[in-house]
């Protein structure tokens, strides 16, 4: 999946996420809950570890961070 709402008002590199994609985040968690997720990846962007960072602590499952131009090698 992709990060939730951005601010794209501000900086343009590590925007964050806007009060929708916090609350698409919370959104994730209570939906992914009950799941057994055993691996989260994510860029070092904010938006992207914002966007999984409410699923990762209810699963108390680690975020992996990968480089976006290395996305393939979290294929493996």
């Amino acid at each position: 999946m992709r990060h939730a709402e951005k601010d794209t008002t501000v900086d343009q590199y590590n925007p964050p996420l806007i009060e929708e994609g916090y609350e698409r985040a919370v959104n994730l968690k209570k939906e992914l809950s009950s799941e057994n997720i055993k691996y989260i990846y994510s860029t070092k962007f904010d938006r992207t570890i914002n966007t999984v960072q409410p699923i990762s602590e209810v699963q108390n499952t680690e975020i992996h961070i990968y480089e976006y131009h290395k996305w393939h090698y979290a294929l493996r």
